[in-house]
This record gives C-alpha cells, sequence and structure tokens, in this order.
C-alpha cells in the first residue's frame, strides 16, 4: 500500500501584493493616519518643555592615590576601609545620594528664591512648584477627576492648614506631594571608582533649572561643612578629656 505525501507549501507576501491591499483598504489607512497624526500634534504641542542642568563636583579627600582608589572600589560595596581623614571619614560620598533623598535636605530646599521666566517678583521654590508649574492636556483634562477625588477626600479627612511651617517629621500632603515631585527634579548620582558626584535638576525653567542646581550644591557643601565641623569640635573635645585624664 502507497502512502501518499501532501506538501503545503506557504507563499510569502510580495510587494506589489501588499501595496495592493493597501490601495483596497486606503480609506481605513487615511482615517487612523490623520487620526493618530492630529492626536500627536495636540500631545506634542500641549506638552510644555523641559531643561536640564548638571552639575558635576570632585570631593576632597585625602589619603595616597592607590588608598582613594582602593577605598573607591571598596566603597561600591558599602565598605569603608583607608587611613587617615579617609579612613575616619564617616560621612562618604557614596552617602550622598541618600542625604539629599531625606526629606530634612528636600525641605531645606524650599525657601530658596527663585524668578520664573513670566513673574515680576521672586517667589519661593515651593510656591513654584505648588503654583507656577505648566500642565500638559492631559493633566488638565485630569482636573476635574482630581477636583472630586480631593473634596471626597476633604469631607472624609479634612486637612490640615497650612501655617507655612515645615515639619520633616510631619509633613502636610501638599507638602508630601512637593517632596515627591522634588525627587523627580534632582537627582543626585555619585560614580562608585572616581566618586565623582553628579546633580541633575530638571526643570520647565532653564534658569530656575540653573538656579537650583547651584543652591543644590551650595546645601549639600554647607552640611558637609557643618557636618565635619561639628565632628572636629567633638573630637577635640574628646582628646581634651583625654588629655585632663593622663
Amino acid at each position: 500500500m502507497d502512502n501518499d505525501q501532501q506538501t503545503v507549501s506557504q507563499e510569502k507576501p510580495t510587494l506589489s501584493q501588499l501595496w495592493q491591499d493597501i490601495k483596497k483598504h486606503r480609506k481605513l489607512y487615511y482615517k487612523v493616519l490623520s487620526v493618530t497624526f492630529v492626536v500627536s500634534a495636540i500631545l506634542l504641542i500641549g506638552t510644555p518643555n523641559y531643561y536640564k542642568c548638571t552639575v558635576k563636583l570632585a570631593p576632597e579627600l585625602s589619603g595616597s592615590k592607590s588608598t582613594s582608589y582602593l577605598a573607591s572600589i571598596v566603597s561600591s560595596f558599602g565598605l569603608n576601609i583607608g587611613s587617615g581623614s579617609m579612613g575616619s571619614e564617616a560621612l562618604f560620598p557614596t552617602l550622598y545620594p541618600d542625604l539629599m533623598n531625606s526629606v530634612a535636605f528636600r525641605t531645606s530646599l524650599f525657601s530658596i528664591q527663585v524668578t520664573p521666566e513670566d513673574a515680576v517678583a521672586p517667589m519661593s521654590y515651593y510656591d513654584y512648584l505648588n503654583e507656577g508649574q505648566k500642565k500638559s492636556l492631559i493633566e488638565y483634562a485630569l482636573v476635574p477627576v482630581r477636583w472630586v477625588i480631593k473634596s471626597v477626600t476633604f469631607l472624609l479627612k479634612p486637612e490640615e492648614e497650612n501655617t507655612g511651617k515645615v515639619d520633616p517629621f510631619k509633613l502636610t500632603k501638599e507638602q508630601f506631594e512637593i517632596v515627591e515631585l522634588m525627587e523627580k527634579k534632582v537627582v543626585c548620582d555619585v560614580d562608585n571608582k572616581t566618586l565623582v558626584i553628579t546633580i541633575d535638576v530638571t526643570d520647565q525653567d532653564p534658569v530656575i533649572a540653573a538656579t537650583m542646581a547651584d543652591s543644590v550644591q551650595l546645601h549639600l557643601q554647607e552640611f558637609i561643612t557643618d557636618y565635619r565641623t561639628r565632628k572636629a569640635r567633638i573630637d577635640l573635645a574628646y582628646n581634651q578629656k583625654l588629655y585632663k585624664r593622663g
């Protein structure tokens, strides 16, 4: 008994066949492409521009090159080795991003004075983020929904009155939202090998982006200086105490 073998071959569509299919359904393509173009243009025009300002800092660390290089490698594993002031430095550069992400540091930036492009007088960075940000068309479309949610939330649990005081341990809902917004706008990163600190500030206003990048840099330097000064005073008091005992 002979078995009949059947072979099924599948032909690939040619360019001419694809073109014929497109011509056949050209009205559908015209409609879809036209709607896509209009929607894309509206979203593109209605989205505000953003600018980024980057500042790089090189920390001053004592010690030999070999010690610094070895310490930078080991620091990527969360360890700190070395001798002298580098080995005893508790505030290592790899901890700077965690420092800047803290609520206390971010709330210290609230009072920085900035001047938006269309403003006649300077305002605090907190007020600028709260009132001076341009919204995209999608955000404008969601305003009624947010208003309803905010009204229902207020009926269930009235918001605390904003007295202007900032307590990092007890933020109001509005202050907490501003802190969350700053997490996206102010970013700090440290290269584990070179220990170069990179501060990126993103904003809709290029002048404010540059202003905040410079201000964040100064705030970070002041914090580190204050920390080292307090540490030196504590070490001095401790050594004086040991000297008196001896």
